[in-house]
């Protein structure tokens, strides 16, 4: 609100009567001049010149008095309150009695004459809290050098924050209470009224009398009344525990059915807004808020309308997630013409949006009010068994052992077993009776199958549901494993017989499992298999076909010439062939600049290291930290370990120039200085890395590093990562489906808001890629039946796409059709569809529904707030300093100060000087 005020000033150096008795014996003056020389200038003349020196002595006389236009701004900016509710999904669970502080929440929410020692011991404890702030406060003006009326105001403010205690306390003592608890609190009064308080409470009789202690020591007790109040605040929230036992008993028999912590919270904000903000000065701006993921305003309606019918509250909850993060930044966000008092937030402060900032840096970075967080609901986990975490690998070849981890957390079973279960399509594999110990109980149920069938196939782990469970959904966990063939056919090429080729040979050797044509150049040429005969690199695609895996090392451009590069392009673009290349010192890929193969690299040249520069070490990326590629452990946690100890005992000493990432690579290893770890998401050198290639993939390494693995604990980690690399190599996201018609889709579940994409790949019986501009997907279920265009894919010959939109809950299979698929089908053994399944969103609102009262601390103590109960709101709105903010501005305009004035008095003195000039007079 303003208000302007605006006047006349006259600022001059003489005063008005000075001004008027000086202009008096000026007029008298020039009258008295100019009577003596009417006869020589005549009346004319005399009249005129008369004039004139009237006129320059009123300017003189304006000027000296400097009038001035003075304009008074008075802008008076209210506080500002906001009580803020959370209204997520977990806002809707109704609490066990007795675990979630019914009691209070009862008292906060309507009228509980039997729990008045609660709320006398709840306000006590809430107005030394809020004592111990504004304490903290003066102390921090008085070293800042505030002014002396600031600090006297902000003490004052202290001096009645105890003085509340004390009121409080008094009150809690003509309760009915145990003789224990009656002689703790009168020990508490005792307390709060000597010692350290009786000489702040003389400091307060001098400030409000106008006059400070010339004495200099009541500065530093401060400091010393400071850690006592810390310590009254803890005993009496002891104290406050104590009593609130007492009256839960009574405030729970009390209860009309049970209620949601919705319903809580929006009754206790009625009885707020009725009963505490009317007392409240009209000038304070209160503001109603509500915020799950996003925050909008709460009318006084809404507010009653909640309250007066619960299926309303129930029905305001709809699947909704908390982030505090996007509430604080908005409800912080104070317009400029209000002044921030305190925010209030009722809430269960479940933060579970992991990808936004942590709320306590908001409120840091914000700082702009003091935060007085009011915690509901349960502290404690509820009954329940859950599957946290299966861990197994993804990609794994035919009659592989697979190892399958199972992660259960259980809460509140102690004594109790429990029946684990792996299934596939419903039928139990395998399944461990596990005894739970303790209420809290984690652990790790492991299983292991070879698998014979190839393909990708899904497991389901099931655990038999408990009695009083919390809830069952999370008792369920769907896995897949993409099995591939276990012959696999290797091409293994280098210039020279490095390490990293000597180490390659010999495991492939061992390895039943592979095929390995090798080929030397260097000292003399090796060639075996299907090499020997021409001793040289394949060069066309039908050759390079031969191979699911081709690794190139450090070749020289004359042994691997343009015309097999292009083959080996057309292999693997549209025959879905791998690529592995291992830069080198000598020729991989600096000699290869202008020519095609750079082109496929999934990296970029960089700045040549120095050799002091390359002690550097593994480092796994986010994506490599959870890539089939890298499992070099029987589960993700050895796996975890184990690159842990290959980044503490295998340097990396040769890393090519070409590793930077260009935007389209998929970076697994980066390339750090050893000790000097970078962020998982960030990466500047890349040691391996792969990018899509058509239907194939470019996978680069770059140096010939990884036999460095092979010191290693024998040659097991060496084993496992080549192991690994290429049964992802050859996996087939095409897993469904006859040699001729192939189908998937890039997952097995889906949200019901994701788009499904699937893929289509034909070829006749010679291996030729079947073209066709007729084809359409064929999408049925239980309820559902669509027909989806599917359209080639540009540069991939015989292969085709569908979007599907997203899809409501269920089991759909999807089957191409057109004219080209009958010949296709008839030439297979199988039929030529594929299934997904679109899973119900699971809530991670309800994945953890305790209220975290470790974060509602952080914030309170990051924004100088409290944690405080329902009932003690209108103890700190009353404590709170409201009053709102004036400021005064002043604007002078000064209506002398202009050349007119000047050029007036010049003009008129000069018109009376040329005048006698004229006339000859003197």
């Amino acid at each position: 609100m303003n208000r302007n005020v605006e006047y006349l000033s006259l600022e001059g150096p003489f005063s008005l009567g000075l001004t008027v008795l000086m202009v008096l014996l000026l007029i008298g003056l020039f009258a008295w001049s100019l009577w003596r020389e009417r006869y020589v200038l005549g009346v004319k003349l005399t009249s005129l010149f008369f004039a004139l020196r009237m006129v320059v002595l009123a300017t003189v006389v304006w000027m000296l008095l400097a009038p001035t236009s003075v304009q008074i701004t008075t802008q008076t900016t209210p506080k500002q309150v906001t009580l803020a509710i959370d209204a997520s999904q977990s806002m809707s669970l109704v609490d066990l009695p007795g675990r979630a502080d019914q009691a209070r929440w009862q008292l906060a929410s309507r009228e509980a004459e039997s729990s008045r020692a609660l709320e006398a011991v709840d306000a006590a404890v809430a107005a030394t809290g809020q004592a111990s702030l504004e304490l903290d406060e003066a102390v921090i003006a008085l070293r800042s050098h505030r002014s002396e009326s600031d600090v006297h105001r902000i003490l004052q403010r202290v001096g009645d924050s105890l003085a509340m205690t004390t009121t409080q306390l008094d009150v809690l003592s003509e309760e009915p209470l145990p003789e224990d608890l009656r002689s703790r609190v009168l020990k508490e009064r005792t307390a709060i009224s000597s010692g350290q308080f009786s000489g702040f409470e003389e400091l307060l009789v001098a400030i409000r009398k106008g006059r400070t202690p010339k004495e200099q020591s009541w500065r530093e007790s401060l400091t010393d009344l400071q850690f006592e109040l810390v310590q009254r605040h803890a005993q009496l929230q002891h104290l406050a525990a104590a009593v609130s036992e007492q009256a839960s008993a009574e405030a729970t028999a009390d209860v009309i059915g049970p209620q949601s912590r919705y319903q809580y919270a929006m009754a206790c904000l009625r009885q707020v807004r009725e009963r505490l903000l009317a007392q409240v000065d009209e000038t304070v701006d209160i503001q109603f808020a509500m915020f799950d993921d996003t925050v909008s305003p709460l009318r006084s309606e809404q507010i009653d309308r909640t309250v007066e019918a619960d299926s309303r509250s129930e029905s305001r909850i709809n699947g909704t997630s908390t982030n505090l993060t996007l509430a604080l930044e908005e409800l912080m966000r104070t317009p400029a013409e209000r002044a921030s008092a305190a925010m209030f937030l009722l809430s269960d402060v479940a933060h579970n949006h992991p990808g936004t900032d942590p709320p306590g840096d908001v409120v840091q970075r914000t700082h702009s009010m003091p935060i007085y967080v009011v915690p509901i609901g349960n502290t404690n986990r509820v009954r329940d068994l859950a599957v946290q975490n299966v861990s197994a690998p993804k990609v794994a070849m035919r009659n592989d052992d697979v190892v399958i981890e199972v992660t259960l957390e259980g809460y509140e079973l102690a004594g109790e077993k429990c029946l684990v279960e792996l299934l596939q399509e419903g039928t139990s594999l395998d399944f461990r009776e596990i005894a739970l110990e303790s209420d809290f109980v984690s652990r790790i149920v492991r299983f292991e199958r070879q698998l014979s069938e190839i393909g990708n196939q899904t497991f389901q782990i099931a655990v038999t549901p408990l009695e009083a469970e919390a809830t069952e959904e999370n008792n369920y966990s769907e896995f897949d494993v993409n099995v591939t063939r276990n012959d696999l056919k290797v091409l293994l090429a280098d210039e020279m017989p490095r390490w990293e080729y000597r180490y390659l040979t010999q495991l492939f050797r061992r390895d039943a499992k592979i095929e390995c044509d090798e080929l030397l150049f260097h000292p003399r040429v090796i060639a075996t298999g299907r090499r020997a005969e021409t001793q040289s690199l394949p060069t066309t695609a039908e050759q390079w076909d031969q191979y699911d895996v081709v690794i190139l090392g450090d070749l020289a451009p004359e042994h691997f010439p343009a015309s097999a590069q292009q083959s080996l392009q057309e292999y693997a673009v549209q025959r879905g062939g791998t690529v592995i290349i291992i830069a080198g010192q000598n020729a991989m890929p600096d000699q290869y600049r202008r020519q095609p193969l750079v082109d496929w690299l999934p990296v970029t040249e960089g700045p040549a290291r120095p050799p002091s520069e390359l002690d550097l070490a593994f480092q796994l990326t986010r994506e490599g930290e959870d890539h089939a590629a890298l499992m070099i452990g029987e589960s993700t946690q050895q796996t975890k370990l184990a690159w842990e100890f290959v980044n503490q005992f295998a340097p990396l000493h040769d890393l090519s120039s070409w590793c930077i990432p260009k935007p389209s690579a998929h970076t697994l290893i980066a390339a750090v200085q050893r000790g000097h770890e970078q962020p998982t998401d960030t990466v500047s050198d890349v040691f391996l890395a792969w990018q899509p290639f058509g239907r194939g993939r470019i996978v680069y390494l770059a140096g010939p590093e990884t036999y460095r693995l092979r010191f290693l604990r024998g040659d097991q980690l060496h084993y496992r990562f080549w192991g690994q690399l290429m049964r992802w190599a050859i996996a087939s996201e095409m897993t469904v489906g006859s040699e001729f018609i192939r189908i998937a889709t890039e997952k097995s579940r889906y949200t019901p808001e994701e788009t499904v994409y699937a893929t289509v790949k034909l070829q006749d019986a010679e291996g030729r890629p079947v073209l066709s501009e007729e084809m359409s997907l064929q999408l049925t279920s239980r309820t559902l039946e669509r027909t989806v265009p599917l359209r080639p894919v540009d540069g991939i010959p015989g292969e085709y796409q569908a979007e599907i939109l997203p899809l409501p809950t269920g089991v759909y299979q999807i089957e191409p059709q057109g004219p080209e698929i009958e010949p296709l089908l008839a030439m297979g053994e199988t039929e030529s569809r594929s299934s997904f399944t679109v899973l119900a969103n699971r809530p991670l609102e309800l994945a953890d529904t305790r209220s975290n009262r470790g974060l509602a601390t952080q914030l309170a103590e990051v924004s100088h707030g409290l944690v405080i109960p329902p009932t003690a709101i209108g103890t700190i709105l009353q404590l709170l300093d409201l009053e709102p903010i004036v400021t005064e501005q002043t604007q002078r305009v000064p209506l002398w100060q202009r050349w007119s004035y000047l050029w007036l008095i010049v003009c008129c003195l000069g018109v009376e000087w040329s005048c006698r000039k004229w006339f000859g007079l003197s």
